[in-house]
């Protein structure tokens, strides 16, 4: 096992991405049977609700389908596009992303700081003369 929880993730990812399988665990043909039967399904109530001329009394409904296609098509394209490792930690596009981030250690450190900040960084502490921590952090590199 890894030494942090994040590493063990990114891990355990790998392996199953090897393996052809979601991060449930499932094998991704069975995502992929999942979204065709419930596209069918949706072509079904669509094809009802025009031959009983009941599109707006089925528009739930078909939402609702529409919905869980979405959900079952998640998996399929997370796998496929899994994306950097330190935009999973950072949660940002990798065009947002310092070209600096080259570890998965600096990326924990990244969010630890960016959560740090987001909570530390307030109008009251500003007002009573506290430094954000960007100030901090120059005024250490001095």
């Amino acid at each position: 096992m890894g030494a942090s929880l994040a590493e063990d993730l990114f891990e355990r990812d790998d392996e199953l991405r090897k393996k052809g399988m979601s991060m449930e665990g499932v094998p991704l043909s069975t995502h992929m049977e999942k979204v065709r039967k419930i596209r069918k399904d949706m072509q079904i109530l669509e094809k009802l609700a025009k031959e009983y001329r009941m599109e707006t009394s089925m528009a739930e409904c078909y939402e609702k389908v529409a919905g869980e296609c979405v959900k079952a098509w998640r998996p399929i394209v997370t796998a496929r596009y899994p994306g950097s490792k330190a935009e999973v930690i950072l949660s940002r596009p990798s065009k947002e992303l310092s070209t600096r981030v080259k570890s998965k250690g600096t990326a924990i450190q990244a969010i630890i700081y960016l959560w740090l900040k987001n909570k530390l960084q307030t109008k009251s502490n500003r007002r009573r003369g506290i430094p954000d921590m960007g100030d901090a952090r120059c005024a250490r590199s001095e």
